[in-house]
């Protein structure tokens, strides 16, 4: 459990000291275009994703524990509800990313 922690502490300070050289790398800004996107400069869209890291490391650590994470959670009942939640977080996940990539 607390190897778990600390990694997504890491992980996120690297990620919010880091996110302009990440959105620079990988070339995932959200550009104005004055249609419907009024910013005046382009805007990283990295935010969503360190979420996303996020969710996915604590789900590591669910699959793993599982025997003993759902006898004591007030959120998920089962795996099945579990996975559920990861299915409909990253289909919004990825939506939204590809909608500020390509503008759906």
């Amino acid at each position: 459990m607390i190897i778990y922690f600390f990694l997504l502490i890491l992980i996120n300070i690297l990620f919010v000291f880091f996110h302009k050289q990440i959105s620079s790398f990988i070339n995932v800004y959200d550009v104005p275009d004055k249609e419907r996107k009024f910013h005046k400069n382009k805007t990283p869209i990295t935010g969503g994703s360190l979420v996303l890291i996020n969710l996915l490391i604590y789900s590591f650590y669910v699959f793993i524990n599982s025997e003993n994470y759902f006898k004591s959670s007030l959120i998920f009942f089962d795996i099945i509800d579990f996975n559920l939640f990861l299915i409909i977080f990253i289909s919004i996940f990825l939506l939204g990313f590809f909608d500020d990539r390509f503008t759906l």
